[in-house]
């Protein structure tokens, strides 16, 4: 997965100028030999294979939809479709003949594109291969029997596909490059920020703890001589309840704010999901809410995690969920593969460089999120309840991340939080 930023799109965009996009085009013509007789292949082989673009438009996306990844970027049905008819614009455009600037900037652009969609650029490139395939076949059948012409033609448009894949690959590399600066930066004033809080915080809470504590103290002696008057021993009640709710904000704030350090070990993970839930009684048995666990089969059943980090986060989330579904609710909780276990055939393994992670979705019964985006819940301070800090899910999603893992809104009807974790590192 890429960065997650909140920036301007347009602060991706790494441009060449006219002139530069065209020395970088004719640098990239003469190292591969680009003719003009190549582009009278290419136009004469357009006129043979037309009429199967849209069977190879079919193709292309049916293979870059067949992986979880890409489908995670595009989950918009009528994406998919606009989708199609650039790449039928992209096909014909390829076979036009005309390959002056206005073309070289359009093939910049789709680089620059799966940059800002977040599209790994490898099943872009796979699948560019795929169509490469897909051309070259339609090639073989038209000069089925002039061998000659079939050499010359697959020579030409194969010259064309390598110099479509330079440029697209050369804006996705320097547009990618913009991002991982950008995130660089965000994260270093995210941590800038977050200390000055954590200084500040911390501040407060030492020099309110003392003031706290003897307001209680007065409270609590207060309320033994009042205690023939049960109205204003509940006013002395309600004082108490601010002032502890006052310093549970004091100490989130600083829970928030301060660096974490984890102290990783082996957690079973359905031991850990039925513990937070078990802790979670005195919310759910009132209401009567009922869990549904699943596990898929074949998971490893242990990750080295921080078992208090990832208990609160769990237990956040089924405390929020159990407050959405009311009485006689539902929590499901599903442990799953995550996408590149699921893709992989057993008998490849796992990809050396990445270790093997897992999913965890857990959605209710309520009526789901309305908010716009549903990213903007796990902001600082964000909250639609009356009580609470509006902190839980942004601690939540820190502890996440410092295990390298991700956690989301799935797009849907109902509440659905998706937590991606690595299962080792």
């Amino acid at each position: 997965m890429f960065p997650s930023l909140e920036i301007n799109p347009q602060d991706l965009v790494v441009d060449k100028s006219d002139q530069e996009l065209q020395e970088f085009f004719g640098q990239l013509r003469d190292y591969l030999e680009w003719s003009e007789e190549d582009a009278e292949q290419v136009v004469a082989l357009g006129a043979l294979v037309a009429h199967q673009f849209p069977a190879m438009v079919d193709d292309f996306y049916s293979e870059i939809l067949r992986h979880a990844a890409t489908r995670q970027v595009l989950k918009d049905e009528q994406q998919v479709v606009r989708l199609k008819q650039t790449l039928q614009l992209w096909l014909a455009q390829l076979f036009g003949g005309v390959y002056d600037l206005k073309y070289v900037k359009a093939r910049w652009q789709v680089g620059r594109r799966h940059v800002l969609i977040g599209l790994d650029q490898t099943y872009a490139t796979a699948a560019l291969g795929r169509l490469r395939i897909r051309i070259n076949a339609a090639a073989s059948v038209a000069f089925e029997t002039a061998p000659g012409h079939l050499s010359q033609a697959l020579r030409s448009i194969n010259k064309l596909m390598d110099l479509e894949s330079a440029i697209i690959n050369s804006a996705y590399q320097l547009s990618f490059a913009r991002l991982i600066e950008l995130s660089a930066k965000q994260q270093m004033q995210q941590s800038e920020r977050l200390a000055a809080i954590g200084q500040m915080v911390t501040g407060l809470a030492h020099e309110s703890r003392n003031a706290l504590q003897r307001s209680h103290a007065c409270l609590e002696t207060l309320a033994m001589e009042i205690e023939d008057r049960p109205d204003a021993v509940r006013l002395v009640q309600r004082v108490q309840n601010a002032l502890d709710h006052l310093h549970t904000l004091y100490e989130e704030v600083r829970n928030y704010a301060a660096p974490i350090k984890l102290d990783r070990q082996a957690v079973s993970i359905p031991k850990l999901i039925m513990r937070c839930w078990h802790q979670l009684e005195h919310k759910w048995k009132p209401v009567n809410s009922k869990l549904r666990f699943e596990m898929a089969d074949g998971l490893p059943c242990d990750g080295q995690w921080d078992s208090l980090r990832m208990e609160q986060v769990l237990t956040n989330l089924f405390q929020n969920a159990i407050d959405a579904s009311g009485d006689q609710g539902e929590v499901n909780c599903v442990v799953l593969p995550a996408p590149d276990i699921a893709e992989l055939p057993p008998a490849d393994g796992l990809p050396a460089d990445r270790p093997p992670r897992i999913m965890i979705e857990i959605s209710d019964s309520g009526p789901g999120i309305s908010i716009h985006p549903p990213s903007k819940i796990f902001e600082p301070f964000f909250t639609t309840k009356t009580k609470g800090t509006g902190l839980g899910l942004a601690i939540s999603r820190r502890a996440v991340q410092a295990h390298g893992g991700e956690i989301d809104v799935v797009p849907g009807s109902k509440a659905t939080f998706r937590i991606v974790l690595p299962l080792v590192t």
